[in-house]
């Protein structure tokens, strides 16, 4: 059916079943073979380059698929990179970035530092809302970090959204007295969960696993496995959350829905008690310091 589409591409035959392969897939995985340079010269995003992680990749022997994500204002970047299933870590393999991102680079000499602060000064003043003077002394802080530099100013002028949410849990669990036991709400790189009472009580009996799939995912896309110990959910034939949960629900009683391009399962537990964690050995994220990896990948 396309194939004057591909012979007129100039697409090599052998490469027609891959290419088919991964649009059905929806592979991306440019990112397992190459990555942007690492080069202390490049100034802006439009010097990088490719390089090749593996000695060689052979001539007409691969084709890769291009995500037309990004738009061009930061805000929506951030947003997509945060929301957008698998683009995050795509991004993560492409730019050799990998969270937890909090080592600042070494503190370049001095004639380096104050060439580098010359070259993100005007940005920073953009971005950040400052002045050039304020704009300097936060890029000599940082070491001529650009995305340092902007975080910085963004976390002295007001609370980020991350910090509120924080806040807002501390209140939360001061308000409720007698829980105690940490956190009801957090997340995860892969999902949200949020403990509460499916009654009002003072039991945390019910909890909700949220899963941002994307506005084109429909219910018939979700398959939602759930056993007393362990759920499995895959979206259009990929596992989205594999785990064991930390104790027993009622299978039974397990719902979910998908709405606005997200999913959300709802578990009800056996025994009525606060989880440190709904799967086993799952990881949470630090809402600043992923904020800041975000900037970084982006």
């Amino acid at each position: 059916m396309h194939q004057q589409q591909l012979e007129a591409l100039g697409l090599p035959r052998s490469l027609w079943r891959q290419l088919y392969d991964k649009i059905t897939g929806e592979t991306f995985d440019i990112g397992e073979w190459v990555v942007f340079s690492d080069d202390d010269t490049v100034k802006s995003l439009a010097e990088h380059t490719l390089s090749l992680k593996s000695e060689k990749l052979e001539a007409e022997s691969n084709v890769f698929l291009v995500d037309h994500i990004w738009t061009t204002t930061v805000a929506q970047e951030l947003q997509d990179l945060d929301n957008v299933p698998g683009l995050l870590e795509r991004m993560e393999k492409l730019t050799g970035i990998y969270e937890p991102q909090r080592n600042l680079p070494a503190m370049p000499d001095a004639d380096l530092l104050e060439n580098t602060v010359d070259a993100n000064v005007a940005a920073v003043m953009s971005q950040a809302g400052v002045d050039e003077a304020r704009a300097r002394e936060l890029l000599c802080k940082a070491g001529g970090d650009i995305i340092e530099a902007i975080v910085s100013a963004s976390e002295e002028t007001a609370p980020s959204t991350a910090q509120n949410s924080v806040q807002s849990q501390i209140m939360q669990q001061l308000e409720e007295g007698g829980q105690g036991d940490g956190p009801t709400e957090w997340k995860t790189r892969g999902y949200e969960c949020v403990q509460y009472s499916l009654d009002n009580s003072a039991q945390l009996d019910g909890v909700d696993i949220c899963v941002a799939v994307g506005a084109a995912v429909h219910a018939r896309d979700v398959e939602c496995n759930v056993t007393a110990t362990h759920l499995t959910v895959t979206v259009s034939g990929k596992v989205a959350v594999d785990g064991d949960l930390h104790a027993e629900v009622e299978a039974n009683e397990t719902t979910w829905t998908v709405e606005a391009g997200v999913l959300s399962v709802s578990l009800v537990k056996r025994k009525a008690e606060y989880w440190p964690e709904v799967l086993v050995g799952e990881h949470r994220t630090d809402p600043i310091t992923h904020a800041k990896h975000v900037r970084r990948v982006a």
